[in-house]
């Protein structure tokens, strides 16, 4: 393997730690990135070409880079909260086996019940007497602090995806106003708000 292609690995894992933590978008522009550097690196020349190959692959490279790092400044700079979540090993038995946007739906809003008792479901489940998103999860809390599971949001992706639209906004930032407000332009076209 020759040091352009060690230098792009090296470069690559880097990148793909930050872009971890920001937005898929970003991903994309650094796998397409990186597309290009290795097209040009894999590219061949002519033996008698004015400019010597390695030159070549060298400015590209260089370019390429010079474009990129002010981008990747920026989205290092985009590091997103941390959430609150409730240990894997506290969840039920019937959780155990969920998918894992359930299951995280489900840590989620067990650790956050101030913030998901002030967020609207729009599944329908106020019939049922679910008065927030928070419902659909958690039915109650004994005396000694351990929490009663609804297994309603199990089988429920209408509640999961609310659940994982707040857990998306609450790592940008956003207050549980602004939360609420897109629940509500986001979801309402499902039916009416169990919030009273």
């Amino acid at each position: 393997m020759n040091s352009l292609s060690n230098l792009i690995l090296i470069y690559r894992d880097k990148i793909g730690y930050i872009t971890h933590v920001t937005d898929v978008h970003y991903h994309y522009l650094i796998q397409s990135t990186f597309f290009i550097i290795f097209l040009v690196s894999s590219t061949s020349f002519p033996e008698r070409s004015p400019v010597p190959p390695f030159r070549i692959k060298r400015f590209a490279l260089s370019l390429v880079l010079a474009l990129f790092f002010p981008f990747l400044a920026a989205c290092a700079g985009q590091r997103q909260a941390e959430l609150s979540m409730l240990p894997s090993d506290r969840l039920p038995t019937q959780l155990q086996s969920a998918p894992t946007s359930v299951r995280e739906a489900y840590r989620f809003a067990a650790a956050n019940p101030d913030l998901m008792k002030q967020i609207p479901c729009y599944c329908g489940c106020g019939a049922v007497g679910h008065t927030s998103n928070y419902a659909c999860y958690v039915s109650g809390q004994g005396a000694q602090g351990q929490l009663a599971f609804e297994f309603h949001a199990l089988g429920c992706s209408i509640c999961v995806d609310i659940t994982q639209d707040v857990m998306r906004l609450t790592r940008q930032g956003k207050s549980p106003a602004e939360i609420k407000a897109y629940v509500d332009a986001n979801y309402s076209h499902y039916g009416a708000s169990n919030m009273p």
